[in-house]
């Protein structure tokens, strides 16, 4: 779509597809058509796996189909109220693969079929993306286990169907994890921050930026050390530009100033307080549920206010914009020319 459709608006197209990117991944093929129809056969491949993967592990062909859909767009629609919970755990850990890869960057997953199967996980942003899983999948298990005396087997697939979610911004809940207390809380809340990888149909800062962020606050720390050192930020051992730095800082800087804005308006319309910080940051991400016994994984948005809805409505269409493009759009300067 930025490649397509956005220079008919005097935007960059492939600017913008670069700066989602990164320009780091391995290009699909020179034509927008082969880059389109190959993002496309991953997805719909995918897609269909993962409903024969449902069907398999027992759901009915409508619920596999639907789910499917759902999980590999990480759009986290379900079509029971009990979410995944309404099924057994076999359907639970097909929902998890489908996540982890609807997180991935597709974009990856075309040029591992045609170059090396190992390419994908030699990208440092998958290494990344499988680390924040893999690590607070095993936090929180390590967590319910001790603490709240969950079976190991239930805590490591919750934990990981879970956290998966969350990173992902599909959303599906297998269980109420609102319960599991106050550590949890603050987990889920930092994981609505973190988002997949660029060039996946997830939501949130994504992988890349956080990523790029590490490498150069460790510069910066080198720096003060040693301040004739050279330092260098490389990913996946090519050197950053500059201007790519400066966009993740600009990116970052933009996307905490509208979770700010947006939670302090949902308190002036009466939302109370863990709701705004969470609601905000949810629909920002596009994740889904927050924090709290409201809309929390088993809960729901209806309680809130009907202004509470209209500004949460206009946050997850921008959160699911490029915040750029946005800030393109209502700058004052572009519709003067």
């Amino acid at each position: 779509m930025a490649v397509a459709i956005l220079p008919a608006l005097r935007i960059g197209g492939m600017q913008v597809f670069r700066m989602e990117t990164s320009d780091k991944t391995e290009r699909v093929g020179p034509r927008i058509a082969q880059v389109a129809g190959g993002i496309g056969l991953v997805y719909a491949a995918f897609t269909a796996l993962t409903a024969l993967g449902f069907w398999i592990a027992g759901m009915g062909r409508f619920d596999a189909i639907c789910h499917a859909l759902s999980a590999v767009s990480t759009g986290g629609f379900s079509t029971s109220d009990l979410r995944l919970a309404h099924w057994n755990a076999d359907v639970q850990w097909v929902a998890v693969a489908a996540m982890l890869v609807g997180g991935s960057s597709l974009v990856l997953w075309t040029g591992a079929g045609r170059a090396a199967r190992t390419s994908l996980f030699k990208d440092a942003q998958t290494r990344w993306y499988l680390m924040f899983v893999g690590g607070f999948s095993g936090l929180l298990a390590l967590w319910q286990w001790t603490v709240n005396d969950m079976p190991p087997a239930a805590a490591v697939r919750h934990a990981a169907f879970s956290v998966t979610s969350i990173v992902s911004t599909t959303g599906f809940a297998s269980t109420d994890w609102s319960a599991w207390g106050g550590f949890a809380h603050v987990v889920f809340f930092i994981l609505l921050f973190i988002g997949g990888c660029t060039g996946s149909a997830a939501g949130g800062i994504k992988i890349l930026r956080w990523d790029l962020l590490f490498a150069l606050a460790s510069a910066h720390i080198g720096r003060l050390l040693y301040p004739h050192g050279v330092y260098v930020i490389r990913y996946n051992n090519d050197m950053v530009a500059p201007a790519i730095l400066d966009s993740v800082l600009g990116f970052v800087v933009l996307y905490f100033l509208t979770f700010a804005v947006f939670s302090v308006t949902l308190t002036v319309v009466g939302v109370d307080f863990v709701t705004a910080l969470s609601g905000s940051a949810a629909a920002l991400a596009n994740a889904g549920p927050g924090i709290g016994d409201v809309i929390g994984p088993m809960g729901s948005y209806r309680p809130l206010p009907d202004a509470a809805k209209w500004i949460l409505a206009l946050e997850m269409m921008i959160g699911r914009l490029e915040l750029f493009i946005v800030a393109v759009l209502f700058s004052r300067s572009y519709w003067r020319e």
